[in-house]
């Protein structure tokens, strides 16, 4: 299983975040900023010596943290029926990252 988990620090403004294999993206300023991930599933762990990383961020004003699963890459369409792929991922949210969260 992928999955990558979230806690904010209201106060602080700090986000913890770690993962397993899905990353996070965060855009700050309609800049496009990938976090390293961990290489490793949850539920499979053929190295026992590794552990999950915790990593922290300074959030500011006007950040946009996206958390997705790879069905939305995956998923086929468009003229072509062929898959979303993560560069039109990653455009989609560049274009969209400025609009309010209701739309």
């Amino acid at each position: 299983m992928d999955i990558a988990i979230i806690s904010i620090d209201k106060q602080s403004n700090i986000l913890e975040y770690s993962d397993a294999i899905n990353p996070i993206y965060f855009i700050r300023d309609n800049n496009l900023n990938v976090f390293e991930t961990n290489i490793m599933p949850i539920g499979i762990h053929y190295n026992i010596s590794e552990c999950f990383t915790s990593n922290f961020i300074k959030l500011q004003k006007g950040d946009m943290i996206y958390l997705f699963t790879d069905g939305y890459i995956d998923q086929f369409g468009g003229k072509y029926n062929q898959k979303f792929k993560i560069r039109n991922f990653k455009n989609l949210l560049i274009k969209i990252n400025s609009l309010p969260l209701n739309e």
